[in-house]
């Protein structure tokens, strides 16, 4: 029975690992997202992989040989638990699909979240508190909801500052 599995790449060569799996016949997935990024002085949005030195690989453990993965150019190897091969958990990686139909499109952070999610704010001046979705905005951002002081007051933040609480 296939299963996704995670794979390790080196610093940066996350799409040259993808493309040299996906030409050995290896399914891949490589979760994107449009992060922005100050340089020379001005904010400008760049693709990036939503885990930085990570992709994943679809896997049938009983027919296919794991040993070319360890060799694939930009390949570190698979990640492992001393001798054991974890699985992603269940659905995580088609719901990242689901999310990302185009394989060179950028997720849009922004969907992920929905009103009424709990969330934690990971970047910025409320890093440390959590807060609940009022609303998506636009392309990059998301409203919350923060108890300051005994009361509500909505915020407007980046989707690269809050992750979901489980």
């Amino acid at each position: 029975m296939a299963g996704w599995y995670a794979v390790n790449t080196k610093a940066r060569q996350e799409f040259a690992a993808r493309e040299h799996l996906e030409r050995q016949a290896y399914r891949t997935h490589l979760p994107l997202v449009s992060a922005a990024r100050r340089q020379r002085g001005r904010w400008q949005s760049r693709t990036e992989p939503l885990f930085p030195g990570y992709l994943f690989v679809e896997l049938d453990m009983q027919s296919q040989n794991t040993a070319p993965i360890r060799s694939t150019r930009g390949v570190v190897g698979l990640v492992r638990f001393g001798n054991r091969l974890p699985r992603v958990p269940g659905g995580l990686v088609e719901a990242l699909m689901r999310s990302q139909p185009d394989d060179d499109q950028p997720l849009d952070l922004a969907q992920l979240f929905h009103s009424g999610d709990t969330v934690a704010i990971v970047d910025g001046p409320f890093r440390g508190l959590k807060a609940i979705v009022d609303a998506a905005s636009t392309r990059d951002r998301v409203h919350v909801l923060l108890d300051l002081l005994g009361q509500s007051s909505r915020v407007t933040l980046s989707s690269h500052q809050i992750a979901p609480l489980n």
